[in-house]
C-alpha cells in the first residue's frame, strides 16, 4: 500500500461512525433524447464577467461613474444606470453601504454630536 493512503481499517479507527458499505451506482435515463438536444443549443448561454485586475482601469471606472445615478446598492456594491439601461456594478472588498431602516446607505465616517 503507497504511503498516505488510507484503508477501511484506518478510517474505522478514526471515524467509526462512517459507513462504508458501497455506494449504489447513478442510474441513467434511457430514450431518445434529441428533441431536448435543440432545445438546449438554441437556451440563451450564460455570460461570464470577468473581474478587472486590482488597480486597472478604477480611475476610469470612478470617471465614467461620477455622474450616474445609483440605482442599486448593497453591502460591498454600488450598481449605476447609463442612459441606454445598461447598468455598471462597482464591486468593493470592504463594506462600502450600510443597512438603515431597511434601505442601503453610503457608510459616512463623519462623526455627529
Amino acid at each position: 500500500m503507497p504511503p498516505g493512503e488510507l484503508t477501511a481499517e484506518h478510517v474505522e479507527r478514526v471515524a467509526p461512525d462512517i459507513d462504508l458499505a458501497p455506494v449504489k451506482g447513478v442510474e441513467y435515463p434511457v430514450g431518445d433524447f434529441s428533441a431536448q438536444a435543440e432545445a438546449v443549443a438554441s437556451a440563451p448561454q450564460p455570460v461570464t464577467l470577468a473581474p478587472m485586475p486590482l488597480g486597472q482601469g478604477s480611475e476610469d471606472l470612478a470617471a465614467e461613474v461620477a455622474d450616474l445615478p445609483v440605482v442599486d446598492r448593497d453591502e460591498y456594491s454600488n450598481t449605476f444606470g447609463r442612459a441606454d439601461g445598461s447598468r455598471i456594478r462597482q464591486t468593493f472588498t470592504e463594506p462600502v453601504n450600510v443597512e438603515v431602516e431597511g434601505k442601503w446607505e453610503p457608510t459616512s465616517t463623519t462623526l455627529e454630536r
